[in-house]
């Protein structure tokens, strides 16, 4: 990993030096994203790119990614959108796009990135434990318990599923159980589990 960051260290000093291609400034944009914290600058890089490479879709997503970090939710869900059109089956551009979506509160459309990224790729543990929060949002618990599960068949130690899956048995009154999970969330380290056990299990163990 050290020697890849001081090639793109490197790298942004040499290519000044000559005509640059698309996957140049692509290089010299993720160095000056992750080596730098130079957020404009990568943002002007990846545009670069795209402007000598339209279809470069790694770009559009970096730069999404970026703009996602300053804020610009707006941008972010162009650019991911834009990755997807010119890649359909770019699993992490419809997973980005539905986190916005998920903080947007615009659940419906989250579940459907989700699905895609969990179409492209089954064991996809962020995507289902995602989804499970939209559906939980939108007061579906059986679903929601359905996706947390999946979640934690793949990660047993998905913490957040553990937690979100104890809510939502609570919330349809499965008594017999939930308080397993939240547990389980404290056990794996989970910061707000010892409130909800506080609250829900009534010193059930």
């Amino acid at each position: 990993m050290k020697k890849i960051l001081l090639f793109l260290a490197v790298l942004v000093l040499s290519i000044k030096g000559y005509s640059q291609k698309a996957e140049d400034y692509f290089l010299s944009g993720t160095a000056k994203w992750q080596l730098q914290n130079d957020y404009e600058g990568a943002i002007a890089d990846f545009t670069k790119a795209i402007e000598l490479k339209p279809r470069y879709y790694n770009a559009y997503f970096s730069r999404g990614n970026i703009k996602n970090y300053l804020h610009d939710q707006k941008g972010a869900v162009a650019d991911f959108t834009k990755s997807i059109e010119i890649k359909r089956n770019f699993e992490e551009a419809y997973y980005n796009r539905g986190v916005i979506e998920l903080e947007l509160k615009e659940y419906k459309i989250a579940i459907a990135d989700f699905t895609k990224a969990i179409q492209v790729n089954s064991n996809y543990t962020e995507a289902y434990t995602n989804r499970g929060l939209a559906k939980f949002n939108l007061h579906h618990y059986r679903e929601a318990i359905s996706d947390f599960t999946k979640a934690i068949t793949i990660n047993p130690k998905f913490v957040v599923a553990y937690f979100y899956r104890g809510l939502a048995k609570y919330y349809l009154e499965q008594d017999e159980d939930y308080c397993v999970d939240l547990y389980k969330a404290e056990e794996l380290g989970y910061a707000d589990a010892k409130d909800a056990i506080s609250k829900f299990c009534n010193n059930k163990k």
